[in-house]
């Protein structure tokens, strides 16, 4: 039996529908990310599972009980909010014992759960500072720290590091996984950061208009999206979407389409599924990820390793790599290069393609043939 149960769970507002027929299930210790654009309905379904709202259909339990009708207070769970929701008059230690006091807990049992947690966060010299006083990290920091004190169920974080910068969301994020590892309490977390949804689960549920896309851990939604939103949502470049043609070469299946310089070129598929054969002569959405696609002075050619020369239109140093932008099929291409890769804007390069990892989506449909 799954801790955590969402079933056939739906929500409106209005005449607009938030949440569609949705499912999920979590099971105790885990870490599930919620992850879409905004208004796919990922903070709604939060505060459905906090009680914060109501649903209009369906079910959810914790622990097999159901909490459709059970008051926010007494579903034991903590919520950490974007936008970190201080008592700006209160201190930090009172700010962290607030709801311990609400449930009458004794004086030293309160002072005990915060100085534990204060210690855990690196918060013990804040104590008797308010919220004023504070970074946004530190802000950050006393709203997890509220949440661990109580020694919840269920954790549920909503967007928590959106107002942080780049630095401090790397730190926070550090900070998050590593409480979660050392507690192990379970966790619905809601972002629409990719990188931080990739970073943080050990699973993720992708969500897209009110309807859950796919579910899977971060390997699976990253290599095998279920469907070209997906696809094109998840990982940061996202995946490289190209319509080519599907035909015979050699006695063996290829993609074709043309390049930026105009020329054809037909790829080699590794894997000749059923459903790739019953599509001979029709087109379809190939999906290669940026790393797929590189610098064949690096990464020489062979087997399902095709080299095509392409013109370079954009150059991106980042340090480590450096991203190169192409043309193929029509669209702009994203490939991740070394960063001694010797490439210019204008100018032709070898560009070695990795086939065995190419993805193929129906093109009507949007769901993964192969």
């Amino acid at each position: 039996m799954a801790f955590l149960e969402l079933e056939q769970i739906d929500k409106s507002f209005g005449a607009t529908r938030v949440l569609r027929d949705l499912n999920l299930e979590i099971s105790e210790g885990e870490f599930t990310v919620l992850v879409g654009p905004s208004g796919c309905g990922k903070s709604t379904l939060l505060n459905l599972v906090a009680g914060l709202d109501t649903i209009d259909q369906g079910r959810i339990r914790i622990r097999g009980v159901e909490m459709n009708h059970v008051p926010p207070a007494r579903r034991n769970i903590a919520m950490v909010f974007q936008s970190y929701a201080l008592y700006p008059h209160l201190n930090v230690r009172r700010n962290m014992s607030f709801a311990l006091e609400m449930q009458g807990k004794p004086r030293a049992e309160r002072d005990a759960a915060v100085a534990r947690v204060a210690a855990q966060l690196q918060l013990t010299d804040l104590l008797d500072r308010k919220p004023a006083k504070l970074s946004g990290g530190q802000r950050q920091r006393v709203a997890i720290g509220r949440a661990l004190v109580r020694n919840p169920d269920v954790f549920l974080f909503d967007e928590p590091l959106s107002n942080l910068d780049a630095k401090l969301r790397v730190e926070m994020r550090t900070l998050i996984k590593r409480l979660h590892q050392e507690l192990g309490t379970t966790t619905l977390y809601v972002t629409h950061d990719q990188v931080e949804a990739m970073s943080l689960a050990d699973r993720i549920a992708v969500m897209h208009q009110g309807v859950l896309q796919q579910t899977g851990t971060p390997a699976e939604i990253y290599n095998r999206p279920a469907n070209l939103f997906v696809a094109g949502f998840m990982g940061s470049p996202p995946m490289n979407l190209l319509r080519v043609k599907i035909a015979m070469r050699e006695e063996r299946l290829a993609a074709c389409f043309t390049l930026g310089n105009g020329e054809t070129a037909a790829l080699t598929i590794k894997d000749e599924t059923a459903a790739l054969r019953a599509l001979l002569d029709r087109e379809v959405i190939m999906g290669l990820r940026p790393e797929a696609i590189g610098d064949a002075a690096h990464l020489p050619g062979q087997g399902f390793l095709p080299v095509l020369e392409n013109l370079v239109e954009v150059v991106e140093p980042t340090g480590a790599d450096t991203y190169l932008v192409t043309r193929m099929a029509g669209v702009e291409v994203l490939a991740r290069a070394r960063s001694t890769t010797l490439a210019q804007p204008g100018k032709p390069l070898r560009f070695s393609v990795d086939m065995s990892s190419a993805l193929f989506f129906d093109p009507e449909s949007g769901r993964l043939i192969s």
